[in-house]
Formats: structure tokens, sequence, C-alpha cells
């Protein structure tokens, strides 16, 4: 028991003895540190800087002997890249540079003296990005809550996918009205309208509309801050960048004056103000693309940049390894299709003229940087043609870097799009500089490249490069004309001849416009005519901006000694888009006059006409003139028999070799007659009506024979069923009006002229 005792006590004289060494260090350090900090006082403390940084100076109070001359500093290597400092006499001067980060950071200057030292932390504020401004209420002219949910919330919900409407049906007065409220205490500095991006007809996006705001101080009164002009059908996203800054903003004011098909619709309407977190690079690139490094410039300077992948790029470019083709280049402007379409009243021509040749991946970030962009609105279209056309999802570009988070996988396509008569072949100066002054520059820094080809660039040795490095499932391949996307195995596996297919294809896209009459009156239009894969569709269709095929016509796009024999495919569906209509497609020909186009390719292309061939003339003549009835029918080949006899008689025969294209440009700028769904036969009689006019020749005969002139009233299953009526009464009025003209008689038989007999008629 004593045992335990003894131990017990050591045990407590050893803890105490700890306690007593341990004080007398504690005691001896706060003495060294009081000597070492003793020596100076500094005022103040420390340094807070905000990002945009600047100079601050401390107040170095000496004491002692201490001989100010002697004194040294350092900054922590954390902060020499940011930070920098000068001591003059009792003051340290400490200069920060801007933070373009959207974090803070710190660091620590040390003063030294001998073996005394001192620290002052130096910190610095987070750059602050760009900030959308929340929506506290809005309210429009009208808004459709009956019918469907459309209401003006789902503008500002987040949601890129739903929309706001007016309320349904045309909008008769104008201008329309949308108002924002906007939460207090931003300043607003740009506007972002996405127009709707559903698979439904899109109507309703913005043409001509003005931009009004007022202020916190007077909310009621508001000013005028911009006029704009998209252009009717534009459904690209536009960004509205103010010039001055508009402060403390409390209400925004949209006035429309016309939209596509007079309603009224919005995705999302966006209110930004810019933040602090932009980088001076003027001083590092010589171009606005970032993509040539200024003479002289240090790797020091290079590593300095805040940005990582700017970074990366600029030391990439130092040592010369990095690839810029298809990465950085020039954008030209492109027409707006729905421009030209309504001067030819025809279908619109392709959206993705300008492709880059780059491919991006779901859920990656996108850094492009934008050059001047000379007032346009620029954005991209990412296109994956496995999921479908219509599915594109569109991200706006603004001047400088733009990092976007991509929503979808696929192709990208600049959109720089104007209402400019601009040619899509740039043959004069005046062409060139037109062109030249919208031309965007745009880097996707280190994007994965996918390329393309452009026949007005590139050559076989090119080609045979561009398709070994090609990586994603489809490839772009441009034409002067024409432009093709279609799948890069296919192209592989065809050994293509992209050269020699792509010449065939500008070549019918030529001769479809040349019919029509578009290159004598100086119509041509201004964009390529797109053709690409369906990787969904059931069979080829011609719509909006684009004809697709299945993968069952790789041949036709990727053998080219295989084109003539299978033209009639691309022909006939690039013969939809260019159908004139109402006057040259009224109801029951939207699959026939289209194929006139069709005869006049194949046949231009040196292959025999399919009417021939396929021993239609017999046909039809037995079913429409031998039946004595109306051309009216069900039959598309029959019923084009006439319209391609009258193109063998006049053309060929008589040497008439404007009339089709004087036929199209009357149509083109003649007013449309009035037609309901009830009325479309007055456009057959008045085509009766324009031919003998312009031939100068009485058809009244040919026309009887080929059921022009014979009473119908019927129902026509084109594309639905369609009403399709014409009086004796409208026959007779028409058959005085042309006998009375005193035209020309023609020979007597010319419904049996054919492809292989026209001497006759000469």
């Amino acid at each position: 028991m004593k045992f335990k005792n003894f131990n017990k006590s050591l045990v407590w004289i050893y803890a105490l003895l700890m306690v007593f060494i341990v004080s007398f260090q504690s005691c001896e350090d706060d003495k060294i540190v009081e000597e070492q900090e003793g020596w100076l006082r500094v005022l103040p403390l420390d340094l807070n800087f905000d990002s945009k940084g600047g100079t601050k100076d401390i107040y170095l109070v000496l004491t002692g002997n201490v001989n100010s001359e002697e004194v040294s500093y350092d900054i922590a290597a954390n902060g020499k890249d940011w930070c920098s400092v000068v001591l003059e006499g009792e003051y340290l001067h400490v200069t920060t540079m801007p933070n373009y980060i959207e974090a803070p950071r710190n660091t620590v200057i040390t003063l030294d003296y001998g073996i005394y030292s001192r620290k002052v932390p130096v910190s610095q504020e987070q750059a602050v990005g760009d900030q959308l401004i929340g929506i506290v209420s809005a309210k429009a002219t009208s808004e459709e809550t009956e019918i469907e949910n459309r209401g003006l919330e789902f503008s500002y919900d987040s949601d890129y996918e739903t929309y706001f409407n007016s309320k349904f049906g045309a909008i008769s007065e104008w201008p329309f009205q949308i108002e924002y409220t906007l939460e207090s205490g931003y300043t607003l500095n740009r506007i972002i309208y996405h127009p709707r991006t559903d698979a439904g007809n899109k109507w309703g996006a913005f043409n001509e509309y003005e931009v009004w705001v007022s202020t916190e101080a007077a909310p009621e009164t508001f000013t005028k801050v911009g006029e704009y002009s998209r252009g009717d059908a534009n459904f690209n996203v536009t960004v509205m960048k103010f010039e001055t800054p508009l402060e403390n903003i409390a209400k925004v004011r949209f006035d429309v004056y016309s939209s596509y098909q007079n309603r009224i619709s919005c995705a999302e309407m966006e209110f930004y103000q810019d933040g602090t977190t932009n980088y001076d690079y003027s001083g590092i690139f010589v171009d606005d693309m970032y993509s040539v490094l200024k003479e002289g410039v240090s790797e020091a300077e290079l590593k300095a940049i805040p940005d990582d992948q700017l970074r990366n790029l600029a030391l990439d470019l130092f040592v010369g390894e990095y690839s810029s083709e298809f990465r950085a280049a020039s954008y030209r402007p492109y027409q707006n299709p729905s421009v030209q379409s309504a001067i030819n009243k025809t279908s619109t021509y392709s959206k993705r003229d300008n492709p880059t040749g780059i491919y991006v991946e779901e859920g990656e970030e996108l850094l492009v940087i934008v050059g001047d962009t000379k007032g346009q609105n620029i954005t991209i279209d990412v296109q994956d043609l496995n999921v479908g056309f219509g599915s594109a999802k569109s991200y706006p570009l603004l001047e400088g870097e733009n990092r976007l988070m991509m929503e979808n996988s696929g192709l990208v396509y600049v959109q720089n799009i104007t209402n400019d008569n601009i040619p899509l072949i740039l043959e004069t100066d005046e062409d060139k500089e037109l062109a030249q002054a919208k031309t965007v520059n745009i880097h996707f820094v280190n994007a994965k490249v996918n390329g393309y080809f452009d026949l007005a660039k590139h050559n076989v040795e090119d080609w045979t490069r561009i398709l070994g490095n090609a990586v994603y499932q489809d490839l772009d391949v441009m034409g002067l004309r024409s432009h093709i996307t279609w799948t890069t195995e296919n192209f592989k596996s065809y050994n293509t001849d992209i050269v020699t297919v792509l010449e065939k294809y500008d070549r019918l896209v030529y001769l479809e416009e040349e019919f029509a009459g578009l290159e004598k009156y100086e119509k041509m239009f201004n964009n390529r005519m797109y053709f690409h894969i369906d990787y969904n569709g059931a069979s080829p269709y011609a719509t909006s901006y684009r004809t697709a095929y299945t993968s069952s016509y790789a041949e036709i796009f990727c053998n080219a000694s295989r084109f003539e024999a299978r033209l009639w495919g691309p022909a006939h569906e690039a013969g939809h888009v260019n159908q004139l209509r109402p006057g040259l497609k009224w109801a029951g020909t939207t699959e026939v006059t289209n194929n006139l186009m069709s005869l006049y390719v194949q046949t231009e292309f040196g292959e025999p006409c399919k009417l021939l061939v396929d021993g239609t003339y017999s046909v039809a003549k037995n079913n429409i003139i031998a039946g004595n009835t109306p051309h009216a029918t069900s039959d598309f080949l029959s019923k084009l028999v006439p319209f391609w006899q009258l193109k063998l008689y006049m053309v060929d025969a008589l040497g008439k070799t404007d009339f089709y294209r004087d036929i199209y440009e009357h149509y083109r700028v003649t007013p449309n007659l009035t037609t309901n769904t009830t009325t479309q036969g007055i456009l057959q009689l008045d085509f009766v009506r324009q031919v003998c006019r312009i031939s100068g020749l009485n058809m009244l005969d040919f026309f009887q024979k080929w059921g022009f002139l014979t009473p119908v009233d019927t129902t026509l299953n084109d594309y639905g069923n369609k009403a399709f009526k014409i009086t004796q009464a409208q026959i007779d009025a028409l058959k005085i009006e042309i006998n009375a003209a005193g035209y020309n008689m023609p020979h007597d038989n010319v419904e049996d002229i054919q492809d292989d007999n026209i001497s006759a008629y000469n």
C-alpha cells in the first residue's frame, strides 16, 4: 500500500514539473513575439481590396534604433502574380491587380529586420459574375390562358421549353405591349430574348419592336432605349446590349409592331447586369478572337493569366502546339432565308450555311471568344440529327468571352443572319465588301474538331485529310449552292469523290432556280439548299430550311457515279422547296408542279425523261383525254404531263426559252388571287389565262383536252382533304376573255408532243 502511494506522489510531482516548464516556455515565447513585433507597428494591421484592385498604403512606425533602410520585405508565393509592394520611407505601398476570378484570394507580406519579423495579411474580394435580374411581375396586352395555359409567367420561369403566347388568333391592333417589373438595385446592361424552341410552328417570334424603360425614381415614365428589326420568321436568340448601362431600372416594356404570323410568343426574356470578371486580353493577343499572340509577350505574362483555359491556350500558342483550324475562323453574314422566300413565294432555303467543324457533348462547357459583332445578333445552333433537326438548341453569343453549358450534343453552326441582300456567291468587290462589313471572328477554344469540307476553299487532298480525321457521326460538305450533311461512315465506305458529288448537287440547285427564272430576274437564292440524313424518317421529305432523306439514300449522296440514275429523289424534294405558291401550287398539285423541276434536272443531266420511260404519256391521255375527265385527278404523274408538254412545245419546239421563266415571274410579282379552301379552282383557270397571255397563243383546245376546262366539284386528298370546284360559268367566261384577246393559234395536236417527237412541232 505504501508503494502505491509513493507512485502516486511521483506522478503528481512530474505533472507539476511539466506545467512549470510549459508555462515558462510560453512566457519566453510571448516575450520573443513581443520583442519581435515590438520593433514595428503597422497601420492598418491588414489590407482588404475589392475585386477591382488598386493601391493602398501601410504606415510603418519603427521603434528603437531600427534603420528603415535595412528593412526588407517579401510576398508569399501565392501572391506574387497579383500583389506587389514598394517601400518608400515610412510607407509601404501595396498594389493588387484586378481579380477576375469568382473566388477571393489571400496572401501575406513579410517584413524582416535582422532576427525580427512582422507579417501583414492581404486579401482581395472575388469578382462578381453576370447577374440575372429577377422579375417581380409582368403584364401583356393579352395572354392565352383558356384553350392552353400560355400565360406571361412562362416567359420568365427559367424554362426554355415552355413559352408565353398572346391570346390565340391573329393580332390586329399594334403595338402589342409586354411590361416587366424588375427587382430593384440593379444596373441593366443587356436583355436576351429567346423565341419558342419547341417543335411546333414557332408562331409569334418578334420582328419589329421597341424597348422602353422607366427608373425607380419615376416608374411610370418610360424612355425609349432601342429599336429592333429581327426579320420575319427569325427564331434565333436575340441579344440587346446597351452601350450605356441603364441604372436603377424599375420597368422594361416591349412595344411590338410586327411578328411572325401576327402572333406573339416568348420562351424566355432575360435581363442581365454585367459582372466584373472580364480580364483585358488586348496586351496578350493580336486579334479579337485570341488566336495569335502579340510579339514579345513573355511566358511569365502568360502564366499570370487568371483563367485556366485561356492561360493554357496562350501557353500552347507560345510553344506552337495549338491547332486553330476550324476552331478559329471568320463567319460571313447570310441573308435570313425568309427574305428571299417571301420574294420568290417559295419555302425557305438553309439556315446552316455557317458550319464550324466543331462538335460538342451534352454537359460540357464550351468557351467561345467572339470578336466585334458589328451590330449583328450572333448565335450558335447545336444539331444532332439522331435526335432530329427540330431538336437543335440555340445559344446566344456576345463580344468577348462566352462560357456556354451545352444542353445537347451535336455539330455546331454559327447564325450570322441579316436582312441585307448579300448574294450567296460573292463575285464582285461590292458584294465582298457588303459581306465583310458584317463578318464576325469566332474562336471555339480547345473545342473538339470534326471538320467540314468546303468546295470553295478545299481540294481533294484536303478531303482525304478531313474525312480521315472526322470523328463525329455526321460530316458537313459544302458546295457553292448546296450543303449536304451525311454520315461520316458512308462517306468513308463509298470512298466518296466529294468534289464531283458537290459539283453535281450545285448544278441541280442551279438548274431548278434557272428554270424558275430566278437567274433571269436576278432573284437567285442567297442561301444554299440543304440536304441531310434523317435517322428517324420513314421517307424523304421537304420542309422549311431543308430536305431530308433516309439512310437508304446514301448512294445518291456518296457515290458520284450513281447520281444521274437516282437524282429524281433530291430533285423532287428540292422542287417542293422551289414550288411557287399559290400560283403554281393549288389544291391537287403539291406532288405535281414540283416535278416540272425534277424532269428538267433529269433531262439536263442527259437522262431520258421519266414520262417517256414509264409510258406515262399514253396512260395520261387514256385517263384524262380519252376519258373526258377533269384534270383534277389523283394520278400525280398523269397530271404532270400537260405541264411538261408546255415546256416541250413552247421552249424546245418554238424556242420561247423564257416561257416558264416568265410564268414564274408573273406569279412572283403579281398579288395573289384571293382564295380559300373552296375556291382553289380559280388558280387553275388563271394558269390557263397566263399561259395564253405569256405565250401569245390561244391554248384553249389544249387545256380543254387535258381537263383544265372541265367542270368539277370534288375533294382532293392533297396532304389533307381539299375542296376543288370549277363551274361551267367560270369556264365560259374565261373562254370569252381569251378568244377576245386575238392570240395566234398553236398546232392542232399539242397534246401529242413528247420528248421524242419535238421536231414535228418546230
